[in-house]
């Protein structure tokens, strides 16, 4: 924006600068420097602020006894341990579901979560998840809840309904492999046609699937 009477139009938005053998690069340049130093500080501040996060849990762990999850828990799991990259404040990702507690080591249990988004199941140690507390969730909405929290960590979309699928026909004839599902997606006024595989996990296409007999569409939901 300019302001005032005078301006002087020829003078670029950014100025070049100049690298160490004196030569002016372009403003693209410029630009895609200031990006890499941006992702340098970004990860020395995650860098730093885990190591101080991981003082704090060594000062106030060192004598706590194992934590103990039962079935049916939510929990959060340490992002450290997922291999997830994110934002330098985003330390924890969830929440899961427990399915079940292994206590074949007392010392260093190993939980089974499920992923509220997908119904993936995945191993995860007990020492790296903490409990999420849904008290102040209403029973009847705190599932799709967790649900939008859970895809919101996992960069992933939540699914809302399933509106259509191709080949068309109530009867199915090919292979679920060869099918497309319209899918209405959370926060988004336009849906999209999703293969098989990205969807057969979902609640949604059971809800779809019961309305549907004749595709038999496995249910995936006891």
């Amino acid at each position: 924006m300019v302001y005032g009477v005078f301006a002087n139009y020829d003078r670029p938005l950014l100025s070049p600068s100049k690298n160490q053998q004196g030569s002016t690069s372009n403003p693209v340049d410029y630009v895609d420097i200031l990006f890499e130093w941006q992702s340098k500080l970004l990860e020395i501040t995650e860098n730093i602020q885990n190591e101080h996060f991981a003082k704090l849990n060594k000062r106030f762990n060192s004598k706590a006894e194992p934590r103990k999850f039962n079935q049916g828990d939510f929990v959060i799991q340490q992002r450290d341990s997922t291999g997830f990259s994110g934002k330098p404040n985003a330390r924890w990702i969830g929440p899961y579901l427990v399915m079940e507690r292994r206590s074949n080591d007392p010392t260093h249990p190993v939980l089974d979560l499920m992923n509220l988004t997908d119904m993936t199941i995945k191993e995860a140690a007990a020492d790296d998840c903490r409990h999420f507390n849904t008290s102040w969730f209403e029973d009847d909405t705190m599932i799709p809840e967790l649900t939008k929290i859970a895809a919101q960590d996992l960069d992933e979309y939540v699914v809302l309904n399933i509106l259509g699928h191709k080949p068309s026909g109530e009867t199915r004839t090919t292979p679920l492999s060869k099918y497309y599902f319209l899918v209405q997606w959370e926060g988004f006024s336009e849906p999209t046609w999703e293969p098989y595989q990205g969807v057969k996990n979902l609640e949604p296409l059971d809800v779809y699937s019961q309305k549907h007999p004749g595709l038999k569409i496995p249910i995936s939901l006891s």
